[in-house]
């Protein structure tokens, strides 16, 4: 971003201070450019950074910006709206223009961080003052602070040299905390100040929780003909109290027996939390018609939200995150994500049970022993989403049968009904096991439009004896499972095995027009394992060439992009 003189001199991105032309004599060791340099030390006085610079931009948490000084312009502001509980990192590095002395090494610099931030009056409490250390190195150290409340954080920074022209600058702000600490937010809120807290385990006539922070002190179970409302922005937390089961998660959850209305906005999502620090929380289990989230984060969790039997539910714009304990900031290489993902503790995403009606769109699924588990469900269908980090992404369990791992032409007994689990349109990512896993019969498989890309020990296994004649995995991108680790610890995709198995007996399956990234034997014809049973047909009438143009998740947030394979691609 290069800020032109004509913009300096007409004084529409700064206010005091922040343009000049000159010094006057004698005010060099404080001022250069305009800018008291004292400013940095002295928080009064209207020559103060914080109150001399108008904001520049605004970036958020997990973001670069790059950009050119220009000689006219000494002081640059950015905005970052923040969560509490976020822990930020500044890092700000530069390099002198091609006419400055010394062209081409670090220019003198240093920054400061106020906030809560109002406006240039208001800028809050200087909580970072970061200047170098000594003459070798110019740039200030990466410094870090822990964001205390919600609100708008103000960094600013300037040089002391000359900048000559086309000198460049790199702010680095990286966020340490969880997906809804460390998600894209914006200033507004439209819940009400304040806490309430919930004592009793019942609630038998509908209530509305509008509420900033909502604490559910013991489980709590939502009564048949009751209706739980949750407006945008509340923040509810889950305490913790030590259950039978797991020591870190507790037995502290929502069952909802009568209706859940949980439907939050892109710039004020709800909140489903943790409330004591080290441990989590049950999570969510609906156990009737028509619940509804949406925008929504359910983080720290043991299951996300269980749909029980004959139950249904819509979720849409849902970031679901298990084990909080499972860094995968401090993971450096693709394996050790992995890796952490196959340690988890926390049980399920989503869990869809006999019967059971979900949707989920736009949605995120990451860090649980299972992504999403459908069991003998009516309908399931995935949409627009990303399953990452899971150690299996998707399992699908039908009904009798037997498990195959083998070929057996022995036909199964055909189902009584069939279960129709969905995928379009969606990631199934960097699972530490399988991405897809299917086990018994009467099961009507549909994926299309879809990445199953990098899971560690198959992409996609057919476990059941029985499919469907229509059942289909067509036009998505299968490659990269089953894959060793290059010395670095990334993805091999040139030593990637069997791609997908079926062992089915029954019943057949469309694998046309599917890109498995090899076009040539015997790599190709290694991508797939089957029987070769003529009553359990596969169906092949040819590949792409090229990468299926369009699969993935379309229309999501910045909170599940950041974990598609679309962006994992570009970085």
């Amino acid at each position: 971003m290069k800020i032109s003189h004509a913009l300096c001199l007409a004084s529409t991105m700064f206010i005091f201070g922040a343009c000049g032309a000159g010094t006057e004599e004698g005010t060099e060791s404080t001022s250069k450019g305009g800018v008291d340099l004292s400013a940095f030390a002295d928080d009064t006085g209207k020559s103060d950074l914080a109150k001399s610079t108008k904001v520049l931009d605004d970036m958020q948490p997990n973001a670069v910006v790059k950009g050119q000084f220009s000689r006219k312009v000494r002081t640059y502001g950015y905005l970052v709206n923040a969560r509490k509980g976020a822990e930020l990192t500044v890092d700000l590095k530069t390099v002198t223009g091609s006419d400055a002395d010394a062209a081409g090494t670090s220019l003198d610099t240093m920054f400061v961080v106020h906030g809560p931030y109002k406006d240039s009056k208001n800028p809050g409490e200087k909580l970072i003052e970061a200047d170098d250390t000594d003459d070798q190195n110019l740039n200030p150290p990466a410094s870090t602070f822990t964001v205390e409340e919600d609100g708008k954080y103000f960094i600013a920074f300037t040089s002391f040299e000359d900048t000559g022209e086309k000198s460049e600058y790199e702010l680095n702000l990286t966020c340490k905390g969880t997906d809804y600490e460390c998600g894209i937010v914006t200033a507004g809120s439209k819940c009400k100040a304040g806490q309430l807290f919930i004592q009793g385990n019942s609630i038998t006539d509908s209530q509305t929780w509008d509420k900033c922070d909502v604490v559910v002190l013991e489980n709590l179970t939502v009564q048949e003909g009751a209706t739980l409302t949750v407006k945008p922005g509340v923040k509810v937390q889950g305490n913790f109290i030590q259950g039978s089961g797991d020591n870190y998660f507790g037995e502290v959850g929502i069952t909802v027996l009568g209706t859940l209305v949980a439907n939050g906005t892109e710039d004020a999502p709800i909140a489903f939390t943790n409330f004591k620090e080290g441990n989590g929380w049950a999570g969510l289990t609906l156990s009737s018609k028509s619940n509804s989230i949406k925008h929504a984060f359910i983080e720290n969790v043991h299951t996300a939200v269980e749909v029980t039997a004959d139950a249904s539910a819509t979720l849409d714009h849902v970031v679901m995150v298990g084990d909080a304990r499972q860094d995968m900031a401090t993971a450096t290489t693709t394996q050790e994500r992995l890796n952490l993902a196959n340690s988890t503790q926390a049980q399920g995403g989503l869990i869809a049970m006999d019967n059971a009606e979900v949707k989920l769109t736009h949605s995120l699924v990451k860090r649980f022993v299972r992504g999403v588990s459908v069991f003998r469900s009516t309908l399931v269908h995935i949409e627009d989403s990303v399953i990452r980090h899971n150690r299996v992404g998707v399992y699908v369990e039908g009904e009798g049968g037997q498990n195959r791992t083998s070929c057996n032409t022995r036909a199964p007994q055909p189902p009584q009904r069939f279960f129709d689990p969905k995928i379009d349109h969606s990631d199934i990512i960097e699972n530490s096991q399988e991405g897809f896993l299917l086990r018994q019969d009467g099961v009507f498989i549909q994926v299309q439009k879809s990445n199953i890309v990098g899971n560690r020990r198959s992409g996609i296994s057919l476990q059941g004896g029985g499919l469907t004649e229509d059942s289909f995995i067509r036009d998505n991108n299968i490659y990269g499972n089953s894959h060793s680790y290059t010395a670095e610890g990334e993805i091999n995709y040139e030593q990637a095995s069997v791609q997908l198995q079926t062992f089915h007996a029954s019943g057949a399956i469309d694998l046309s027009a599917n890109y498995w990234k090899f076009i040539s034997d015997p790599e190709l014809s290694s991508t797939r394992q089957t029987c070769n049973n003529t009553n359990a047909p596969v169906i092949y009438t040819g590949f792409s060439p090229v990468p299926i143009e369009g699969a993935g998740p379309r229309d999501i947030t910045e909170a599940v992009k950041q974990d598609s394979f679309e962006q994992i691609k570009q970085q």
